[in-house]
Formats: structure tokens, C-alpha cells, sequence
């Protein structure tokens, strides 16, 4: 019994989740030695008094935590809740609590069982995946570039919503569908070989130009650059970024025909 208690506290020091009970008949709660931890009071003292609890927790969350209790309390609906703490060496800590009533004969709650869990570093991580994940979605949807992922087939997995000014579509149309569907028949094999070639080499500083169709019926030059994304070794998919150039290309295509003019003047 010794050894299974010693295996307890280990997993749950190692977990940093810690039990606790409390009896309404007695009026006595029981902490293991992780949830004293947890909440920063003395193993070396008795149980804290509810008071001393409830002044540990973060102002903002206080309301939300006697709430979830007044309730399982009250009407023995279980909760699992998060909230904040702070200690009194001024450290902060976010933590996640369950608790699950006990029903006497009379279906009246006997006491109360639970755990707590500490997740603060769970919690930061979060949030900078959170903020990370904004960050990304205000440059992709604000972008005038489109940002496209696919798969190795060419079908596409992600599209910004810069789609619609560049091509007239919606995110919506295009999702599943494969690249060469709206390439230009006479682009098509070029834009073949060049993706065999960038393969073979993981050469892909490039950029590759074709002529892609618009929604209303016509073709719209745009200037890819792609990049592989590797999973296991392996290239799994691409992110490509294109931008609009059919006016530049236009010009051009007006330059090269002056030029022919001047050229074929100059001759005669």
C-alpha cells in the first residue's frame, strides 16, 4: 500500500495534478501533496480553510469559480473549469480543476471529489500558437498576393481569400480541386516540366509565369513562387505565392510589338 501511495505521488508530482475530497458531514477535506504544491500552501500544515482558498484566486475568476461550486454545491452538477491563481511570491498560475459530486441515499451530495491541475505552461504555449495562428491569418487574408498550400498532385489544400479580387472565385470553388483544372491548356506542360525539374534539383527560387483563368471567362497572368513542405523526409506538399502581372506582361507584349514596328521601319 506504501509503494502504490509513493507511485501516486510520484505521477502526480510528475503530471502536476493533485487530488482532493471533502466531506460535508465531517466538514474535512483531504489534499494530496501535489494540489498543497499547486496552490502554494505548507504540506507541513492543515488543509487550508475555504477563506484562504478563495483568496488565492485571480479577482477576475473568483465569480466563475464560486459559481461552478455554489452549483455543485447546491444542485451536484459537476464541473471542470480553468482559472487563475496567484501566489504569494507573486507568481501567477493558471489552473484547470474538476470536480464530481458524491450522492448520499437521498440523492443529497455527501461530498465532493476532485482534481487540479496545473497548466500554465500548457496555457502560454497556447496562446502563442494562438497568436502565431492571428499573425498568420491577418497577412494571409489581408494579402493582395495569393497564398495557396496543395498537395503533391497539385490539389489544392488552402487558399487565401485573395482569390476572389485576383481570380473571382471563393476560397469555397476551388478547395479539392487541382491546379492545372484553371492553367491555360498551352501552359500546362510548361508548368509540368517545371515542377519535375524543381523536384529533381530542390531548386525553387525561380519564379514561374502562366496564364491562369478568371472566373468571368478570361485569363489572368500571375508569377508563382513555390516551396516544398517535407514530412518525413519526404516533400508532402507546396506553398506558392503569386501575384498579378498581366499588366506588366501586356506591356511588355506593346513594347515587343513597337519595337518590331521601329525595327521593321528602320529596314525599309
Amino acid at each position: 500500500k506504501r509503494e502504490s501511495l509513493n507511485r501516486l505521488k510520484e505521477a502526480q508530482e510528475l503530471a502536476q495534478v493533485g487530488s482532493w475530497s471533502f466531506d460535508f458531514s465531517t466538514k474535512k477535506s483531504e489534499w494530496s501533496d501535489e494540489t498543497f504544491r499547486i496552490w502554494g500552501f505548507d504540506l507541513n500544515k492543515p488543509t487550508p480553510e475555504q477563506v484562504d482558498i478563495l483568496n488565492r484566486i485571480h479577482k477576475d475568476d473568483l465569480d466563475y469559480f464560486e459559481n461552478a461550486a455554489s452549483l455543485v454545491y447546491t444542485k451536484g452538477i459537476p464541473y471542470d473549469i480553468e482559472f487563475r491563481i496567484c501566489l504569494p511570491n507573486n507568481v501567477e498560475k493558471t489552473i484547470r480543476s474538476i470536480c464530481k459530486p458524491i450522492f448520499g441515499e437521498n440523492k443529497e451530495v455527501v461530498s465532493l471529489k476532485g482534481t487540479n491541475q496545473d497548466i500554465t505552461a500548457q496555457k502560454e504555449a497556447r496562446s502563442e500558437i494562438e497568436k502565431a495562428e492571428e499573425m498568420y491569418r491577418i497577412l494571409t487574408d489581408n494579402s493582395n498576393d495569393l497564398i495557396c498550400l496543395h498537395e503533391v498532385d497539385s490539389t489544392f489544400k488552402y487558399i487565401s481569400p485573395s482569390i476572389h479580387n485576383l481570380l473571382g472565385y471563393e476560397q469555397s470553388e476551388l478547395l479539392g480541386r487541382k491546379v492545372f483544372g484553371i492553367v491555360h491548356k498551352e501552359d500546362i506542360e510548361p508548368l509540368l516540366k517545371v515542377m519535375s525539374e524543381r523536384t529533381s534539383s530542390n531548386m525553387y527560387t525561380d519564379a514561374f509565369s502562366c496564364r491562369v483563368l478568371h472566373k468571368e471567362g478570361h485569363y489572368v497572368w500571375l508569377e508563382f513562387l513555390s516551396s516544398p513542405v517535407y514530412k518525413d523526409n519526404m516533400i508532402n506538399s507546396y506553398i506558392s505565392s503569386a501575384r498579378d502581372i498581366t499588366q506588366w506582361v501586356l506591356a511588355k507584349q506593346e513594347i515587343e510589338v513597337y519595337q518590331s514596328s521601329l525595327q521593321k521601319l528602320t529596314t525599309e
